[in-house]
């Protein structure tokens, strides 16, 4: 049996224009950059769905040195 290594979600300072969420989710989902950031505008633009879902991601998902917006260390 092969094993495929786990790709892990990180928020990204690379590309990054406010925290990373969009950069990072692009990367781990093999997206442009451009439709993750139109995905998040189009469902903040129907009923602010966009704005919940960057700010859980942008408090949960850590940057590559393991921390997270919250303080915490991924552990």
């Amino acid at each position: 049996m092969d094993v495929v290594p786990t790709r892990r979600l990180y928020r990204l300072a690379q590309g990054r224009v406010l925290g990373g969420v969009a950069s990072g989710l692009a990367e781990h989902l093999g997206l442009p950059v451009l439709a993750v950031r139109a995905a998040f505008v189009v469902l903040t633009a129907a009923g602010g769905l966009g704005v919940l879902m960057y700010v859980l991601f942008w408090a949960v998902v850590p940057e590559p040195d393991g921390r997270t917006a919250l303080g915490e260390s991924e552990g």
